[in-house]
């Protein structure tokens, strides 16, 4: 029988096997040949580092997070609440453990779900601190993809489904949300998770119902989800219950157990912080009370306890084994990492001050015109409940506290809106608005293009539109603009090369600002949301490194991911009513890092409704003096409800103003106290191990940062990439077949990049690539450079003896070692063959080490002159590996055995008590719908589907419990017999020649 085999098939396949490519005379450039070498040893120390992350991170990463990523990574699944403080970098921490994970899983599929003014902070910190692209996925790049012609699912298109990122005010929506669901990801990020709310009544938020439904029970111990939020959750227990039970279905049986549990843990930490600090037995006890103490809470005798103490009282070992058997006890531990500024330390205090602004006649007369205009287009709104037209009215209550320029420019445009489109939609919602207003578009333009109300109300909108146009072109002096020129100047001259921030809502206002200080001859400089990223970048740069006094004049972008510990003076020109905002411009400067006590100023115009609001943020809030990031809940409806505030007559606003600023206080003070009912010894010392932060730290990096420096270069010049010296980075043009080639993957926006090479150069800039490991063009090339058909597995290198390095002769063979296990490791073993037949694994070594200096001075050998040695020579290689592997094997079984059977173990016990635990929240799920089948009362009756559903998702969770044991146990069986598998992959002529003479 014949086959007919196309004739392209029939040609022989490339040699790839190292021997058979150096006898056949393939022999790759000296560059190449070390190029791989290097490449091959570095990419191995990299993947063994306890966190690779500390070498991809653009950033100044902090003990606490080193150990919240440690643990976070060392526990299977990935699913946990990040809760540390508002300022200890909650982000950062998310941006570590995404690359932990890619390093392990490169195809690794993300979705990050953040609220609206996030979205650009996230896009910008995870671009240019850890070279994560995320794609955002929103309306408008869903329909540029159905223009495009595609019509799938879009967070499953190939150039989005890697790493997305979209709003939760977007995400929400039915029929997105639907889609987000059915694409199988592995890793889910929620910041700002206290918004996905459950309520003891059945109902919750849209966001919960979408995270509830990306986490299924047949995914629940497989897909990794990062819960953030900086949120005291326990002021409604429901709410931080149902995040838990997301997390971990099997972890409390009801809201009962966990109510139970968390009012519990108090005592059990405070037992376990004694036992550390005092020993056994405690201050003021006897030694059987402070045994049966422990013996509750172990579930053991009393006398088995208490054995275990005394044995402990001389050994602190055996003591701090029963203190960790305690803390394992703490089940919200297990979920939830919270750390506290307290804590970790390292931040200044920070004081507000008040500059007064007293406004002239003419200013006032301007502002009252305005007023009776806004409250005007307030009632239009009202009777004719158009939204789009009490959102304008808004922006311009706000643009009366910022500055008369902005208003009158935007009075201007509202009345060219009122002449020509009265009565016309233009089918922009609220939220459009919005999003246009928070993108940093001029308010001018958003209000010029808003909704206006019925033709026949027209004229009497533009009789108040041209008084108070009117009042404003009288205003000849700009008296909160000359109070801030003055203050500046006043400071100025104190500290000549000081920085501050000024911050202002609006782009109008900026511009203004922006010439007034110029015309002083400060240095000023311009940030908002419509730069472009290299402006962005060249805006903070100069802010931060030339000389002379400088002021940045920024928007709400300001508080967009940017690190600005470097300056601590800040300027509030006007305030935004929402309280968070606020809170995001204080955090750019007060950070880890800041080496100065933080000073805040707010100009403050007397005698006006601002001037109320303001007294609220800093007298009932506190906002300037205290973080308020963790009070979401409580500050997340104040700007509507000052807005709704604003709406009411001016003699009703102070008494709403008032009754507001006591609510608000009330509730601040009571969360802030329930606050310190988390401070938990337990949740600190498990959320922070100092110990094992120091030793990742402390670890030598087994890469030097010049040798990596050179490194990078010449992998990029492998792919004949020009590279260009800029100031401390460099100018990448990539051209050639490798850009051909990979144009749409890595390029999209053209050959040319910005990058550094060394994880010590932090430019904090967005267009600025960090070339590491990890990096989508490096792992490219490194792909390239270690294929088995690459020229340079093949080489020849003449180097010169130094002190370490003895003249000799002979051939390096590079072999690298894969150890199978429940922690698989790879190991670059070279091995020097020398021409007498001996075996030297020191040399090969160090021969190795010198190719990371990429000497000048080496030369390549002339194939003539090389000794028909290399079967012996490679038999002898051969044997060795063979030898070598088997003593591996040997070492790591008794390791593999033993931690396979600890392993094992600990999954038994997880699954018996996760399954415990399922079948009684089963039982009482069943209990409950049976009581609400039989009640009569219609209200009850109303919640039976939710309580049906319940019942289904328990039995889920136990059927998928039983699976998941079998399936985890017979993975983790599989390592019980490591293997240890060898590859030769690669093969040098070696000569070293005695040293040149000087």
């Amino acid at each position: 029988m014949t086959t007919n085999v196309p004739e392209e098939d029939l040609r022989p396949l490339p040699v790839t096997d190292p021997v058979e490519r150096f006898q056949s005379g393939e022999i790759g450039a000296l560059q190449k040949y070390r190029l791989q070498e290097v490449t091959r040893w570095y990419r191995v120390q990299h993947l063994h580092n306890d966190l690779v992350s500390l070498g991809q991170a653009q950033v100044d990463i902090k003990p606490h997070q080193v150990s919240v990523v440690h643990q976070v990574i060392s526990n299977y699944p990935h699913r946990f609440l990040l809760c540390d403080e508002v300022g200890l970098g909650k982000t950062i921490e998310a941006g570590m453990i995404l690359k932990e994970l890619r390093a392990r899983e490169p195809d690794l599929r993300v979705l990050a779900i953040v609220p609206p003014n996030l979205v650009g902070q996230w896009q910008f910190e995870m671009k240019s601190k850890f070279n994560e692209s995320f794609a955002v996925l929103n309306t408008q790049t869903v329909r540029h993809l159905s223009n495009q012609g595609y019509a799938g699912n879009p967070f499953a298109h190939p150039d989005y489904s890697d790493s997305v990122l979209c709003s939760s005010s977007w995400v929400v929506r039915d029929e997105i949300a639907q889609l987000c669901a059915e694409v199988d990801w592995d890793l889910i990020i929620i910041d700002e998770a206290h918004h996905a709310r459950s309520h003891p009544d059945g109902s919750t938020t849209r966001l919960y119902r979408l995270v509830r439904d990306l986490s299924p029970t047949e995914q629940m111990l497989r897909r990794g989800m990062l819960f953030l939020t900086a949120t005291p959750m326990q002021l409604n227990t429901h709410e931080l219950y149902s995040l838990v039970e997301v997390l971990d279905p099997a972890l409390f049986a009801s809201p009962v157990d966990f109510e139970r549990h968390r009012q519990a843990m108090p005592g059990l930490s405070k037992l376990v912080e004694q036992l550390y600090l005092h020993g056994f037995p405690l201050p003021d006890e006897k030694p059987l009370e402070t045994a049966e103490r422990v013996a509750e809470w172990l579930d053991i005798e009393p006398m088995t306890a208490y054995k275990r103490l005394i044995a402990g009282k001389d050994d602190k070992a055996k003591l701090e084994d029963v203190a960790k058997e305690l803390e394992d006890k703490h089940r919200l531990s297990e979920i939830l990492i919270r750390n506290r500024k307290a804590v970790v330390g390292g931040f200044m205090p920070r004081s507000a001050y008040r500059w007064d602004v007293s406004l002239t006649p003419a200013e006032s007369n301007a502002l009252q015109a305005v007023e009776d205009y806004v409250q005007y287009g307030y009632q239009l709104a009202e009777g004719g409940n158009n939204n789009a037209i009490g959102f304008v009215m808004v922006i311009f209550q706000k643009l009366m506290a910022s500055s008369i320029a902005a208003i009158k420019e935007s009075l201007g445009r509202r009345r060219d809106r009122v002449l020509t489109a009265a009565g016309i939609s233009d089918g922009q919602s609220f939220d459009d608005h919005q999003d246009r207003l928070d993108d940093d578009n001029n308010a001018s333009d958003v209000v010029g293009s808003a909704d206006v109300g019925a033709i026949d109300l027209a004229d009497k909108e533009l009789q108040l539109l041209d008084r108070a146009i009117g009042a404003l072109a009288k205003v000849e002096h700009d008296s909160k603009a000359q109070v801030l020129i003055d203050r500046l100047a006043k400071l100025l001259r104190e500290r000549p090369d000081e920085k501050v921030i000024v911050f202002t809502q609006f782009r109008e206002t900026q511009r203004h600002l922006a010439e007034l200080l110029s015309d002083q001859g400060w240095g000023v400089n311009q940030f908002h949301g419509q730069l472009s990223p290299a402006d962005k970048d060249g805006a903070i740069l100069r802010f931060r490194d030339e000389t002379g006094p400088q002021v940045l004049v920024s928007t709400e972008a300001g508080g967009e991911g940017r690190n600005l510990q470097f300056c601590h003076l800040l300027v509030n020109y006007d305030l935004p009513w929402n309280p968070m905002r606020v809170e995001q411009r204080i955090g750019r400067v007060d950070r880890i890092g800041q080496e100065e006590a933080i000073s805040i100023f707010n100009l403050w115009v007397k005698d006006t409704i601002e001037a109320r609001v303001l007294d609220v943020l800093e007298h009932r809030i506190k906002i300037f003096e205290e973080t308020v990031g963790g009070l979401d809940p409580i500050l997340g409806e104040a700007e509507s409800d000052l807005q709704k505030i604003m709406r009411a007559a001016e003699e009703q606003r102070a008494a709403a103003l008032d009754d507001f600023g006591n609510r608000i206080e009330a509730e601040i003070r009571n969360a802030r106290e329930a606050g310190d009912l988390l401070v938990d010894f337990i949740m600190d010392t498990k959320s922070f191990r100092r110990e094992i932060a120091e030793r990742i730290i402390g670890q030598p990096s087994p890469i030097e940062t010049d040798d990596f420096e050179r490194f990078i270069g010449q992998l990029l010049s492998d792919v004949r990439t020009h590279i260009k010296r800029v100031g401390d980075g460099y100018e990448l043009t990539f051209h050639g077949r490798f850009y051909d080639d990979n144009r749409r993957q890595l390029f999209p926006v053209g050959p040319k990049m910005r990058a550094v090479f060394r994880p010590d150069a932090r430019p904090d800039a967005q267009d600025v690539e960090f070339m590491a490991f990890g990096h989508k063009v490096i792992d490219a090339v490194v792909s390239q450079v270690l294929d088995e058909k690459y020229e340079g597995v093949i080489g020849t290198r003449r180097l010169h003896a130094d002190g370490e390095l003895r003249p000799t002769n002979g051939w390096l063979f590079t072999y690298q070692f894969t150890v199978s296990g429940i922690r698989p490791e790879e190991r670059i073993v070279p091995v020097f063959v020398s021409d007498d037949g001996e075996i030297d694994l020191e040399i090969g070594r160090i021969i190795v080490h010198r190719a990371f200096r990429f000497d000048k001075d080496e030369e390549e050998i002339n194939p003539a002159e090389i000794p028909d040695n290399l079967d012996d020579a490679h038999f002898s290689a051969e044997q060795f590996a063979s030898e070598e592997s088997e003593q591996m094997r040997r070492q790591i079984q008794s390791e593999a055995d033993d931690r396979t059977s600890r392993e094992v173990a600990r999954l038994e016990a997880m699954f018996d008590y996760r399954e415990r635990v399922a079948n009684d929240k089963m039982v009482a799920t069943q209990a409950t719908l049976e009581q609400l089948r039989a009640s009569d009362d219609e209200v009850q009756r109303r919640i039976l589907p939710v309580w049906e559903a319940n019942l289904r998702r328990a039995q889920e969770v136990m059927d998928n419990l039983a699976e998941e044991r079998e399936r985890r146990i017979d993975e983790v069986e599989q390592y019980r017999y490591p293997q240890v598998d060898w590859a030769l992959k690669s093969l040098g002529r070696i000569e070293v020649v005695p040293p040149k003479l000087d």
